[in-house]
């Protein structure tokens, strides 16, 4: 979680699959795919390479690992649909109600995980976020 929050997740998880694997040629993009792979995809494939990177957020997370499989068990789909209630939980009904109730006339859009607002009031919205 520490990682996550410091913004520093993928390189994080870049530096420990170097260490694991000994390969130095691997990237943070790669690290990306590796994440979007073990949220996304089905929890048995015959793809070589998804297993590999599964196989790197397994040795580092296999608590999270397990919860993510289980979740995914009977449909795969189930942990991407979970994750975006989260978020527009978190962006709509938390942050955005929030800054509509106490800055009525601040312009905001919504955009995923991310809020646009106006030239001025970013410090504003970064706090609300935070």
């Amino acid at each position: 979680m520490e990682k996550v929050k410091q913004g520093t997740f993928y390189e994080y998880l870049l530096q420990e699959a170097v260490k694991a694997t000994g390969k130095t040629k691997l990237t943070r993009e790669l690290m990306k795919k590796t994440v979007f792979t073990v949220f996304f995809s089905e929890n048995e494939t015959t793809s070589r390479l998804m297993q590999k990177r599964k196989e790197i957020f397994r040795d580092l997370f296999p608590n999270v690992m397990r919860l993510f499989e289980l979740i995914k068990s009977q449909q795969h789909r189930t942990l991407a649909l979970l994750l975006q209630n989260i978020e527009s939980e978190i962006f709509l009904n938390r942050i955005a109600r929030r800054i509509a109730r106490e800055r009525p006339d601040l312009p905001i859009f919504t955009i995923h995980d991310s809020i646009v607002t106006t030239v001025g009031n970013e410090t504003y919205v970064k706090m609300i976020m935070r």
